[in-house]
């Protein structure tokens, strides 16, 4: 009854062994209030961070409105196991690229023919004034939404510096803003109820596999523009040189530079004004 080219009952008794059976399953059978078949969710673990998500659509279940409520309960799903979402299609998929980008996701990459979009869950920020007092008691900040005049939120940036007196650069992903440019090295902003030490040894270990014990604060940098109090940190490690890791969809490449390179470097191949700054600082700096 519900057979559809390119599959025919053979195909599609393979097709439900191995991604509805299997355990965990990868689909499931969706239905209306009626208990009537409208077709099947595709939900499983795309990897550590995201779950994929999706549908196919029986003809008679399709132009009503299902698929886009289906993408919200399985988002939503999704955020309860602490998971992001990704939806893969083929490119002449006009419909579940319409869904996509009305919900919220971005396109991401192409992969194996598929084009890739993937939405974060929701991010909380603590509140501060511009002298990092928190203020969180009187609101909270929701990452995307405007911040009110007079409040900051907290970024912290990492430099990190080997033994050696090389430093650690990293390089932007091509589908990130400013992709292909260098910056020294890591950061983020913090999460909720996350102090700057603790957002800084988050950031550099996502970013890069490094763990710190401890981070020596430098410097902090108040932009009343992007309502943002920044805190440079330095991490000063022996870590293994060949052993730095990249963060997908973040960074692509790394590289560890001496000192007279670092101040070499010109300031088109660097993403920040606050790298540049770091650089300017160690020009002034007596050998």
């Amino acid at each position: 009854k519900y057979l559809e080219p390119v599959f025919d009952r053979e195909k599609t008794e393979e097709f439900l062994q191995k991604a509805g059976l299997s355990d965990p399953p990868l689909i499931y059978m969706a239905e209306d209030a009626d208990e009537d078949m409208l077709g099947y969710v595709i939900f499983h673990e795309y990897d550590e961070s995201f779950m994929e998500t999706g549908w196919v659509l029986k003809k008679e279940a399709r132009e009503k409105g299902y698929a886009s409520r289906l993408t919200d309960v399985l988002y939503r799903k999704a955020s309860l196991m602490k998971k992001d979402c990704v939806i893969e299609c083929t490119p002449d998929n006009e419909v579940t690229k319409h869904i996509a980008l009305k919900k919220g996701f971005a396109l991401c990459e192409e992969k194996d023919g598929l084009l890739v979009y993937r939405k974060k869950q929701i991010e909380y920020w603590d509140a501060y004034d511009r002298n990092l007092k928190n203020v969180t008691g009187i609101l909270a900040l929701t990452r995307g939404e405007p911040i009110p005049e007079g409040v900051y939120h907290l970024v912290c940036d990492i430099i990190v510096r080997h033994k050696d007196g090389s430093y650690l650069l990293m390089r932007r992903a091509a589908n990130k803003k400013s992709g292909g440019m260098w910056e020294a090295t890591a950061g983020g902003s913090a999460i909720y109820m996350e102090s700057p030490q603790d957002c800084a040894k988050r950031e550099l270990s996502e970013e890069t596999g490094i763990e710190a014990d401890s981070l020596k604060e430098v410097g902090r940098v108040v932009s009343d523009k992007y309502h943002t109090v920044f805190v440079e940190f330095l991490c000063e490690t022996d870590w293994p040189k060949d052993e730095i890791k990249v963060q997908k969809y973040e960074t692509d490449a790394f590289k560890w530079v001496s000192r007279e390179e670092l101040l070499a470097m010109a300031e088109s191949g660097l993403v920040t004004k606050r790298t540049q700054s770091f650089i300017d600082n160690l020009k002034k700096e007596k050998d």
